[in-house]
């Protein structure tokens, strides 16, 4: 090691005198490099005589002006970094070197940064001081060498080291356009922040700023002009990281020198709304909007609104916005509820129609779970917001999305029909083809009705039913050319849901989508119908199995869906076919099923083993 470190040294030293570059001194770097880094990986550990022993040259390497013999000791300082960890005062001394060294030989950025990255990276952390900082903050190609390298390396290191001095030196620089202050933007323009390095510039920028008790109002309103572009930038890049820094300040500050001045750091950012105190008390709207008491998050969604009203809507971020307005609509006190929808009313020109029409259809598909009595005036009001204009201004289809989603709230699943006749009186819903004349026909329901509602299916039906069958097939195709293909997917949506309502009204629209197919063509009978079939499979097949079970008959159960159809038509058949004035009639009816249906051998046989035993002996008498 003695012998090549020595080599290098005379060939510098004996090729001194020749101008431009020398092949012959590039080769001895290249054996340099190739001998030592090798050496140092296959012993064992790296000994302080080894360091000693090389560490004049690395020294000697890092104060080249010869780029060859200075990329082959970053390098030998690699491998060093790698295995072993060295002293903090050799681990300073060879960060400065390395830092000048990029001062001298730009050339070199990338391969002089990465040297820095891998001997941060695997040293004791703190070990590098304050004075490489210097050298690095005026190293033009710092930041695009960073940028480019952080796309396929891990470039943390040396940003944990670099963004404390930067930001120490911004808050303790008092002139305004500062190296440190274009470093520091581009930062954090360009270089994306990994593995918590976000939280720990957001700990570091407020922490600074709370230090700086004492100033005058002058000297702190000049910095808050300088400070305001960062905060902003940071903001808008890694906006839940100082979320999650301010929120936890909100309460842990008890000093009273530090707490207008937290204050002023809020109002630097664009969501400092949220993490104001509400009167009094020491909670912030952000936190109030989650208090477990119900008179608190009333409080606090009624400070929201003062906010929005007071022309304050800037300090509110649209995703905090969103989040708590959508929050308190999931609330259990309908009176947390009902604050939330007037907040909802006033951000219709703010947030996504998409997401207000979302929210409102979650609340009132929560009204079979909650007390009517109670409840009644806030799902009244989701309703109404529902029919507002603005929701539907430059978008006809959003409204007829709504309309669609609307109609299961109009089918009879309870004695309480004040949500019904709300949703049927909506401007929405009395536009909507098949909703036509729905309040008039409710209305004449609800002078019927008797303290207990019996059959709520059947009167729910006749609301639809009263129509003739050609009637809802002009509605439909009045409506749009795909209303066929809405209503079967609303039908599906139904089918899907578990609760009395979601069952009530896959009855009642499967019905009308049945009624519908009376004045369609051909080709949209057949497709609609095979849209029907499929939505009436699983429950038929169900049914036919449900009947077998209960009468005990240990058979094969049917295998398609025309063999579940078969057996379910030739129920009925059968059981009009057993007495009654119609009784010849439905003994006709089953011979054509037979006929038709069942002509083959194989077929009937197989029919035969799905059925009961009434069954067969119907087809045996027939």
């Amino acid at each position: 090691m003695d012998f090549i470190c020595c080599m290098v040294t005379k060939s510098i030293q004996a090729y001194s005198g020749r101008s431009g570059s020398c092949s012959q001194l590039r080769v001895i770097f290249s054996f340099y490099a190739s001998t030592i880094v090798p050496a140092l990986d296959a012993v064992d550990k790296v000994s302080d005589a080894i360091i000693s022993k090389l560490l004049p040259y690395v020294q000697k390497g890092l104060k080249s002006s010869l780029t060859d013999y200075k990329a082959a000791t970053y390098m030998v300082v690699c491998q060093l970094a790698v295995k072993v960890v060295m002293e903090v005062s050799l681990v300073d001394t060879l960060t400065v070197q390395i830092s000048k060294s990029l001062l001298r030989e730009p050339v070199l950025a990338k391969e002089g940064v990465g040297c820095l990255i891998v001997l941060l990276q695997n040293q004791k952390e703190g070990a590098a001081g304050p004075r490489a900082f210097s050298h690095l903050r005026s190293m033009p190609a710092l930041v695009p060498t960073l940028q480019v390298m952080a796309a396929t390396h891990d470039v943390s290191p040396l940003l944990r080291y670099l963004l404390p001095h930067l930001i120490h030196a911004f808050f303790t620089c008092s002139s305004g356009e500062t190296d440190e202050f274009r470093v520091l933007e581009s930062v954090l323009q360009d270089v994306p922040l990994t593995k918590g390095l976000d939280r720990t510039v957001a700990c570091l920028l407020l922490d600074e700023y709370l230090s700086r008790t004492g100033l005058s109002a002058e000297n702190t309103s000049a910095f808050d002009q300088r400070l305001l572009p960062l905060v902003r930038l940071f903001e808008s890049k890694y906006c839940g990281a100082l979320d999650g820094v301010l929120a936890g300040h909100v309460t842990d500050i008890s000093s009273t020198e530090q707490k207008p001045l937290f204050h002023q750091f809020l109002s630097l950012s664009m969501s400092s709304g949220k993490y104001q105190i509400m009167g009094d008390s020491d909670t912030s709207l952000l936190l109030s909007l989650k208090h477990p008491q119900p008179s608190v998050r009333v409080s606090a969604v009624d400070h929201l609104m003062s906010i929005i009203t007071s022309g304050q809507l800037q300090s509110l971020d649209k995703a905090f916005l969103k989040d708590a307005v959508t929050d308190r609509l999931k609330d259990d006190v309908p009176e947390v509820v009902a604050a939330a929808l007037r907040v909802l009313e006033l951000l219709f020109d703010v947030l996504d129609p998409e997401d207000i029409v979302l929210c409102l259809l979650s609340l009132l598909h929560r009204a079979d779970l909650l007390v009517a009595e109670l409840w009644m005036p806030v799902l009244t009001e989701a309703v109404r917001l529902l029919s507002d204009p603005r929701l539907g201004k430059g978008d006809a289809e959003l409204v007829q999305r709504v309309g669609w989603r609307l109609l299961p709230f109009l089918v009879v699943a309870s004695t309480e029909l004040r949500l019904t006749s709300s949703v049927a009186r909506s401007s929405i819903l009395t536009q909507h083809p098949l909703a036509l004349n729905w309040a008039q026909e409710l209305d004449e329901l609800m002078k019927q009705l008797s303290a207990r509602l019996r059959g709520f299916g059947e009167r729910a039906s006749r609301l639809h039913a009263d129509q003739e069958p050609g009637e809802h097939g002009a509605l439909l195709q009045a409506g749009c050319g795909e209303s066929l293909e809405k209503l079967a997917l609303l039908v599906e949506q139904q089918q899907r849901g578990s609760g009395l309502r979601a069952r009530a009204s896959f009855l009642v629209l499967t019905q009308t989508l049945l009624l519908g197919l009376g004045e369609l063509s051909e080709t949209q009978h057949l497709l609609t119908a095979q849209r029907v079939y499929m939505l009436l499979e699983r429950p038929l097949l169900e049914l036919s199995r449900d009947d077998r079970q209960e009468a005990e008959q240990h058979v094969s159960a049917p295998s398609t869906f025309s063999e579940a159809l078969t057996l379910y038509l030739s129920s009925v058949v059968i059981s009009g076919a057993a007495e009654g004035p119609a009784a010849g009639s439905f003994r006709v009816l089953m011979k054509l099923l037979v006929q038709v249906h069942l002509r083959e051998p194989p077929m009937l046989f197989r029919f035969l083993g799905c059925g009961d035993t009434a069954v067969t002996m119907e087809i045996s008498w027939t």
